[in-house]
Formats: structure tokens, sequence, C-alpha cells
């Protein structure tokens, strides 16, 4: 079971039908949209909105089915909160098709290339865009300096030929520098772990990390507190950029291994993230 593409445009249908506000902020290179859904705030005052994301590596296209099911559940409660929330359930729709597709999902151009990075047409590990790009280290936080990065076209790790190359990040810059948010989820999977911490100092490491543990009172994950051999994600750029709190939560328990297919694996966790989400949303 794979959730894709074709089910988020469902989705999106149904959302909006309901009276959420459900749009995209521009579209891939194989001309998908990048789909959000916003929650309203019940309060009068402006506040700055928070931003959750999720399916931006292709093989973790558990936390795309996992967002939109917490959307769902929201909806269903007739929640609000006490600021604007944005849902971004597939950041990296190209990715996730080619894994449950293949080469057929994407524009014959295209195919030549994909298949000089994969020859073997197996993509179900495969974490990159259709350029072949890791979205999650394409953004411009210490850009390139990370342990694993790579700086070829490759199933995961390459950096893209400059910060923000891709359609998908670039889009994401601008809607987050645009909406100014107070506070950035990232969900990806596996390993049960709670990441918070990209050079902060001071005054704000401190309360970045109380909040950090805050968040984990819920979820019980293992608390990542030294992150120096990663770069270029979209949680380092949140806090290098815009000097906000910004966490990757990695769900799934780490004794199940990739690719990930059953979707149940991640059940247990589900109200975990809704008691969490519902507590920090509704401060």
């Amino acid at each position: 079971m794979i959730y894709s593409y074709y089910d988020l445009v469902r989705d999106m249908k149904f959302f909006s039908s309901c009276g959420l506000e459900a749009d995209s902020i521009g579209t891939t290179i194989c001309g998908r949209k990048l789909y959000y859904v916003a929650f309203k705030s019940h309060r009068p005052t402006i506040k700055p909105p928070i931003i959750i994301t999720a399916g931006i590596h292709s093989r973790e296209h558990i936390t795309s089915h996992f967002v939109v099911k917490l959307i769902k559940h929201f909806l269903e409660m007739g929640k609000t909160f006490s600021q604007k929330v944005y849902f971004f359930p597939m950041l990296n729709p190209d990715g996730i098709m080619l894994i449950k597709d293949g080469l057929n999902s994407v524009p014959k151009k295209l195919q030549p290339f994909i298949k000089s990075i994969v020859p073997n047409e197996d993509f179900s590990l495969f974490k990159a865009n259709a350029n072949c790009v890791d979205l999650n280290v394409n953004f411009d936080a210490k850009w390139g300096e990370g342990k694993s990065n790579l700086t070829h076209p490759h199933s995961e790790n390459f950096i893209g030929e400059k910060p923000f190359s891709e359609n998908e990040t670039a889009a994401l810059r601008n809607f987050t520098l645009q909406k100014k948010p107070s506070m950035t989820f990232s969900y990806h999977a596996k390993g049960q772990e709670l990441y918070w911490e990209f050079g902060q100092v001071g005054k704000r490491r401190k309360e970045d990390k109380k909040l950090a543990k805050k968040i984990n009172r819920h979820l019980n994950y293992k608390l990542i507190h030294d992150t120096k051999t990663s770069a270029g994600g979209y949680k380092d750029w949140c806090i290098e950029r815009l000097n906000i709190p910004s966490f990757t939560i990695e769900l799934v328990n780490d004794k199940h291994q990739h690719p990930l297919t059953d979707y149940k694996v991640v059940e247990e966790e589900f109200i975990r993230h809704i008691k969490m989400l519902e507590e920090i949303l509704s401060e």
C-alpha cells in the first residue's frame, strides 16, 4: 500500500468541500501540485502560524498518509487552533509516484536520466525527487556540509546544483518567508526520534530545548541534542534563517525496515501525536 499523489488529489477535493483552505504553493518538474491544507485560528489576534510538512523523502510516504490522517481527525473533531496551521502532506509527489508507478510516472524526457541513476528501476528505497535531488539537503543551511552529502545525482543525499535549485524547496522557502511561522514540524520516518538542534546558543538554545522536552512528553521519542553531521534540511534552515524553533519528527520504531509499506506500523503512535499537537496548537 502506498498513499499516492492521486490519493492526495482526491483528499484535497474532500477537504475543500468541507470548508478547509486547500490550495497549492507551486508545481514540481512533472507538473504535480504541492498541496497544503490550512486550519484557521479561533483567536482574533494576529499570531504567526505553524507549518507542518511530510513526504519530502519519497520512500517515507508513510508520513504523507499519517499527516492526512491527522488532518481528517482534526476536521472530524471540528478543531480550530490558537494560530493558523498549514499542513503540507506531500512535498515530493514525483518521488512518491516513482515508487508507486516507476518510470512511467515521469515525462519521457526524464526517463533516461532517472534510469541512469537507478538502472534496475527498483525505486522502493528512493528518497529523491524527479531530478534525483534529495530535497531535505537542498536548503541553504550549511548547504553541502552534511556528513553524507553527495555532489552528483543519486537516489539520496544529492544536494543539488545550488541551494533551492528545486521547485519544491524554492516554493516552500518562499511560502515560509511569506507566512513567517512561529514554529515548524517536519515528519520523517524512521527511528522514533525528535530533532530540535541546529547551532542555537545561549537563551535561545535553552528555550528550544525546553520546548523539545515539552513536545516529547507526549511522544516519548529519543531526543537528539547534537546534529552537527547534518545540514541543508528544512528544520535546519528554519532555525538558522528564521530564528524559530523547528523540529524533525521521525515516526516508526526502528525495528521496522524500509521500504515501509505496511502503514499499520505507525498506528500506535497516532494518539500521541494528536495529544502533542492539540497541546502545542492550543496555547
